[in-house]
């Protein structure tokens, strides 16, 4: 017959051996993903370099006829400051709600693109996909159950 003692000890051996294992496992885990994470760094902070997003716009010819609205033109790479740009953009030019914004981005910053529909929605402005003189793209991007542009 085993000692009772033994037994705990082996236990104890047993649940050691799995705690390093599994706290190795961890490590290395923990490694992996951090490399990970600076490998997605530099490759998302050299793609977002070479063209930032550009914001250029214009009223509408004829007020009276075609309303207020402007047409925002917002083309380039979403990088950080876009939000910041755009807001300039809207508040020193004065510009209404229910404008159009048209987005022609291959990408950027994911949070930056985030902060820049926040922004959309607080101007209530129309998205489309586009370029300047561009009529073909000249689509909704979303639009609600009201008919509103979201």
């Amino acid at each position: 017959m085993r000692n009772p003692g033994s037994v705990s000890r082996e236990k104890r051996a047993t649940v050691a051996r799995f705690r390093n294992g599994t706290s190795q496992l961890l490590r290395a885990l923990m490694r992996r993903i951090a490399y990970a994470l600076c490998i997605l760094t530099v490759a998302s902070a050299n793609a977002q370099t070479p063209n930032p997003i550009r914001i250029d716009g214009y009223p509408q010819p004829l007020p009276q006829i075609l309303g207020t609205a402007w047409q925002i033109f917002a083309g380039g790479i979403i990088d950080r400051g876009a939000t910041q740009r755009l807001r300039d953009f809207l508040v020193s030019n004065r510009v209404p709600s229910r404008s159009l914004l048209y987005l022609n981005s291959n990408g950027g910053n994911l949070l930056e693109g985030m902060r820049l529909g926040r922004l959309i929605r607080e101007y209530s402005l129309y998205t489309y996909i586009g370029t300047k003189g561009d009529p073909l793209f000249r689509r909704p991007l979303f639009q609600g159950e009201s008919g509103r542009m979201l």
